[in-house]
């Protein structure tokens, strides 16, 4: 969508750069400015998305290292586990 409304401001600057009023062209400063304006709008906006993504790439990382945390902690209780289980076997013999 911010894409489209990018195109579509530099399909209209062209048009404007491109219009003929008489002999003389028109001037495009006044659309070019509303144009920059746009345009500016929607660098902000995809400045805004790529700080929200870098934010959730964050997040993401913690979740993954939080998995990787538990993991660890089954695989040691495992292990504990089992070592418990041998020393109980050779207590008894």
């Amino acid at each position: 969508m911010i894409i489209i409304k990018l195109d579509d401001s530099l399909v209209l600057l062209r048009k404007v750069l491109e219009e003929k009023i008489g002999e003389e062209r028109a001037d495009p400063l006044g659309r070019f400015d509303e144009s920059v304006d746009q345009i500016n709008q929607t660098i902000e906006r995809l400045e805004a998305v790529l700080a929200q993504m870098l934010k959730l790439e964050t997040v993401n990382e913690a979740l993954q290292m939080l998995r990787d945390i538990i993991k660890a902690q089954e695989e040691l209780q495992e292990k504990t586990r089992m070592e418990r289980k041998k020393k109980l076997i050779e207590g008894l013999q």
